[in-house]
């Protein structure tokens, strides 16, 4: 992850590897430092230490984080003999709130987009740049006549630490009858499918997979009852009206925390949560004419 005390360019995901280059011609191994306290890393406390290290292994990770948290770390250098030769400078990152599985941004082209996301049954798959959400790439997908499906592998599989919440924006068409979400944990052992009716769009509402608006799709990641520590792909399916033909977009595939979609009409110091802040709020006021919405 970059060096970056501001937090202005956020990592967006759910585990981290550090990696690092021998400062110094005389090492032997390395020790590493990893916590969210910058003194506790820069002093070696508060069970930052996270073990030792040969000069062969550069690279320490991958590191379950969790989102909207700053993280520290370092790593000394020592000799064959023990000796500290070089104490390591602090590093520092911030972890987004979310983790981007894919924005579609980074192909070329739809043979780059095609390298990563796999597709059968009757899809196709296509980069857009004309029809997005956010930023200037989507995915299109077109079935011709039954069932298809769209798949990528998961490299940062670590979900179970911080991820709640499955999202992508989704653009409809008026011949789709169904859209399922699957995901594959440890290379296929485990496998959980959820169809669009467990999902809820960006106010908390049913999604319409008719509509040809953009809107976005959550899926709450526990219902999936996989082992979310271990997620290896990530699988789309578009089921077409009988002997029909369509297209949809999809764009910001994302994980979350707990999301709040909608209004919630008892969070009266809007912090997206119910407690007894809001109790104390409503104490002092419930006498007052409109406190309740």
């Amino acid at each position: 992850p970059p060096n970056d005390p501001a937090g202005n360019s956020p990592v967006y995901d759910v585990s981290v590897t550090l990696s690092w280059e021998a400062g110094t011609p005389d090492v032997n191994f390395f020790n590493i430092y990893f916590g969210e306290d910058a003194n506790d890393v820069n002093n070696g406390t508060g069970g930052t230490f996270r073990g030792s290290q040969p000069i062969e292994h550069k690279s320490f990770g991958p590191i379950p984080v969790e989102f909207n948290t700053t993280y520290y770390w370092r790593v000394d250098e020592f000799n064959d003999a023990g000796i500290l030769i070089c104490k390591g400078n602090l590093w520092t990152f911030k972890i987004a709130d979310n983790a981007l599985i894919d924005n579609f941004e980074s192909y070329s082209n739809t043979d780059a987009l095609a390298a990563v996301w796999s597709f059968t049954g009757s899809a196709a798959i296509a980069l857009e740049t004309g029809i997005v959400h956010n930023g200037g790439k989507s995915m299109k997908i077109g079935c011709s006549s039954g069932t298809g499906e769209v798949s990528r592998p998961i490299f940062s599989s670590g979900w179970a630490a911080s991820a709640k919440a499955l999202s992508f924006w989704y653009k409809g068409d008026a011949n789709a009858a169904e859209l399922y979400v699957k995901l594959e944990s440890h290379n296929g052992g485990q496998t959980g499918t959820l169809e669009s009716g467990y999902a809820v769009n960006e106010a908390g509402d049913s999604v319409d997979l008719k509509s040809t608006g953009w809107h976005q799709m959550n899926f709450d990641l526990k219902n999936f009852g996989i082992d979310l520590g271990n997620v290896t792909k990530l699988i789309i399916g578009i089921v077409p009206e009988t002997q029909t033909s369509l297209q949809v977009y999809l764009d910001d595939i994302r994980l979350y925390p707990t999301r709040v979609l909608g209004q919630m009409s008892l969070d009266f110091n809007g912090d997206n949560c119910i407690d007894f802040r809001d109790y104390a709020i409503f104490a002092a006021h419930w006498l007052d004419t409109n406190m309740y919405p």
